[in-house]
C-alpha cells in the first residue's frame, strides 16, 4: 500500500459478482472474492484511486445490478459492464452470456 502511495499509482481490479460462490466458481481459487473483497478494503482505506470492472459471462450475467450496487455501496468507480471478449481462455462460447453467443 505503501508504495502505491509513494507513487501516485491507481488501481484497477475486476469484480465478477457481490458474493463469493460466484465469484470463485468464475476465477476458479476458492477465497479469491474474500481476497478481492481485503484488498479493496485496504486501498479504500488508504485514500488510493481504485476502478472496478465488472466483466459479464454466462456465470454471472444474473449478477450485472449486484456488482454495480456493491460498487456503488462501496463508492468505488467502476466502469460500464463489458462483455467477456472471445480470445484466449474467453474463446470459449459456453462462457459467452446467453444474450452474446
Amino acid at each position: 500500500i505503501a508504495f502505491f502511495q509513494q507513487y501516485n499509482v491507481c488501481i484497477a481490479t475486476t469484480i465478477y459478482a457481490d458474493n463469493a460462490a460466484t465469484h470463485d466458481r468464475v476465477t476458479k481459487h476458492e477465497g479469491s472474492f474474500a481476497k478481492t473483497m481485503s484488498a479493496v478494503e485496504k486501498i479504500l482505506a488508504a485514500d488510493i484511486p481504485l476502478r472496478v470492472a465488472a466483466i459479464i459471462m454466462k456465470a454471472n450475467e444474473h449478477e450485472v445490478d449486484n456488482i454495480i450496487k456493491l460498487c456503488t455501496d462501496l463508492g468505488v468507480y467502476t466502469a460500464p459492464p463489458d462483455v467477456v471478449r472471445p480470445t484466449g481462455r474467453g474463446d470459449d462460447h459456453e462462457i459467452l452470456p446467453e444474450s452474446y453467443a
